[in-house]
């Protein structure tokens, strides 16, 4: 972990105040119920996909529960992962699947551009590691 933080030029998204391990919440973050849609978007097998299937930068090492649905029994895991340019929690994959929810279109674009295959790991680590702050 001490690596990704001296890491720079990462993108982050799918971080919202909902999924926030603080127990007060992130006010500075958006609301996760402002990015979910009643209606599959283009691609959505694919989006999530990408997600699932990118290098995992962290693992969290606990679970946490489905914050739109508190009944659901789905164990989920705030990994963080990345593709060496955008960087994400694993369990964000889980709410564009069941709920729908819109990733920034730069990065379904930048997805797309990949032809929704993420990058292997030696490429992802290879590129994290030309970006290492001075």
């Amino acid at each position: 972990m001490k690596e990704v933080a001296q890491m720079k030029d990462l993108i982050k998204v799918g971080f919202y105040r909902e999924l926030s391990r603080d127990p007060g919440g992130r006010e500075d973050l958006p609301s996760i119920l402002e990015a979910i849609s009643s209606l599959p978007q283009e691609d959505e097998d694919q989006i999530v996909a990408y997600l699932r299937n990118a290098v995992c930068l962290s693992g969290i090492g606990c679970y946490v529960n489905d914050v739109l649905d508190p009944s659901s029994r789905v164990p989920l895991t705030p990994d963080q992962c990345t593709d060496g340019t955008y960087y994400w929690r694993l369990d964000i994959a889980h709410y564009v699947e069941k709920y729908h929810l819109r990733l920034p279109p730069a990065f379904v674009r930048h997805m797309a551009s990949r032809n929704w295959q993420p990058p292997a790991e030696e490429e992802v680590y290879r590129e994290l590691k030309a970006n290492v702050a001075d």
